[in-house]
């Protein structure tokens, strides 16, 4: 359970008040930063609580909103294990400051309202999805839906056909298997916010819609068949210069903190348009070189071992 402490009411300048789905995104993005080491569970509250959180901003915000700790601290006195805060503690769920800080980054700010696009996105969205009646938090069932594109341990992909904007397009809806809600939330938190951050770029998977409750993330079918099912003769005719184009955008989008994830599974290739890059990650803010020197590494490997198959 939430609890606030309300600060002293000023008078405030009459300023139009932001649309409730930037609010929203704003709030989920902060989550998404937050460490778990650091703050224990304050990810998982702020999502649990997204619509309530979320009506406030770092101006307006109470002067402390708390959550109860669930797990017991323990620690080391004088050479004894000891309670350091038993569980129940209110802890602070969010810092003003911070998030007003992480505002102020003109990337942030956009990432957010990509995310807050996609937000507004899922309600055109919802009936179609309801309508195919995708499995959550099933494994078993997931793999018996007649929309299934693919499955993996953790989550399952489902295509289907709907309008965005009074647009058709092929989409694909993102769910996770996992029981327990909160580690959906933040699952699919993530893959929201990582392709709110390279929404228009070249290359890369395309987001369309998020749902936080259910856990949802919709994207653009991307064109063409996984690296790892093409044949032989397929990945003989890839041009150089589609890898190449592949390592430019890579390249773009590592100046971004873009990780790949390197499974073959995750490249799409299409002859006409060349290769979307799907299901990558976002690196920790300051390695950004590192992981362009890791990303082009990457692709080089995949260059080599289609080469080593053609042969």
């Amino acid at each position: 359970m939430l609890k606030y402490v309300p600060k002293l009411k000023v008078q405030k300048m009459n300023i139009q008040a932001k649309p409730i789905e930037l609010q929203q995104a704003q709030v989920a993005l902060y989550a998404g930063r937050q460490s778990e080491s650091i703050h224990p569970g304050r990810e998982r509250t702020l999502l649990a609580h997204l619509g309530e959180v979320g009506l406030h901003t770092p101006q307006d915000a109470p002067d402390l909103v708390t959550y109860p700790r669930k797990i017991t601290k323990k620690g080391f006195v004088d050479g004894e294990i000891v309670v350091l805060e038993p569980a129940g503690t209110p802890l602070p769920l969010f810092d003003k400051q911070e998030l007003a800080e992480l505002l102020r980054n003109e990337r942030n700010r956009e990432q957010s309202r990509n995310l807050a696009e996609m937000m507004r996105n899922f309600s055109q969205l919802k009936p179609a999805i309801d309508e195919i009646s995708i499995p959550h938090n099933n494994y078993e069932s997931s793999g018996k839906h007649p929309n299934l594109l693919g499955r993996g341990s953790n989550k399952a992909a489902f295509g289907f056909r709907a309008a965005v904007d009074g647009v058709e397009k092929d989409l694909v809806a993102i769910v996770d298997h996992g029981s327990d809600t909160a580690h959906s939330q933040k699952k699919m938190l993530e893959r929201a916010a990582n392709l709110a951050l390279v929404k228009g770029m070249r290359g890369f998977e395309q987001g369309v819609a998020w749902s936080n409750d259910p856990a949802i993330v919709v994207a653009e079918k991307a064109l063409g068949k996984e690296l790892d099912k093409l044949s032989t003769e397929e990945k003989a005719m890839i041009p150089v210069e589609h890898w190449d184009t592949l390592a430019k955008n890579v390249a773009d989008a590592s100046d971004l903190g873009v990780q790949l994830d390197p499974m073959p599974g995750n490249f799409f290739y299409d002859p006409e348009v060349g290769f979307t890059v799907i299901d990558f990650r976002r690196s920790n803010a300051g390695k950004e070189a590192a992981t362009l020197t890791q990303n082009m590494k990457d692709i080089q490997k995949l260059r080599d071992d289609i080469a080593k198959v053609s042969v």
